[in-house]
């Protein structure tokens, strides 16, 4: 079978397809990432969101503690948790540093986040599996990246 979206299909947005490389291209496939610059703006900017945020961490946080009274290793969901709006801070408080407000805030914060996003999850990860392809050939400044069936060089 030949299939542009299956799995993505199949596990039913528990997990999707980011995209794929092959040779010096990337393919981005966006809806993977589009509602992910939205809500990170959310969640620094908007009170009732953070607030849902919090009850999320604070609720994991209690199971965390629980399960760690059994057994002190394992998969703390809490902890994820909370370390996501930690760097969401960080990426706000940088654009801030630098002294823009408003609207510009949130552009510069989006801007920042779909930059990061795209370093950590498609470079690193689609470069990794260039390079274990073809070991000496990724050179992440050279490759072509497609997203929105656009290319831009990276």
């Amino acid at each position: 079978m030949v299939s542009n979206g299956f799995q993505s299909w199949a596990w039913d947005s528990g997990a999707q397809h980011g995209g794929w490389s092959s040779g010096g291209t990337i393919v981005q496939v966006r809806r993977a990432y589009s509602g992910g610059a939205r809500q990170a703006w959310l969640t620094v900017a908007d009170e009732a969101v953070r607030g849902q945020s919090d009850e999320e961490i604070r609720k994991a946080t209690d199971l965390d503690q629980q399960r760690a009274a059994t057994s002190p290793t394992g998969y703390f969901a809490g902890l994820a948790l909370r370390l996501e709006p930690q760097g969401l801070q960080r990426l706000l408080e940088r654009a801030q540093a630098r002294g823009v407000t408003g609207r510009q805030l949130q552009i510069a914060f989006l801007a920042e986040y779909d930059r990061a996003v795209r370093e950590s999850s498609i470079f690193a990860h689609e470069g990794r599996l260039r390079a274990r392809a073809a070991p000496g050939s990724w050179d992440r400044h050279r490759c072509q990246h497609r997203g929105f069936g656009t290319a831009w060089s990276g």
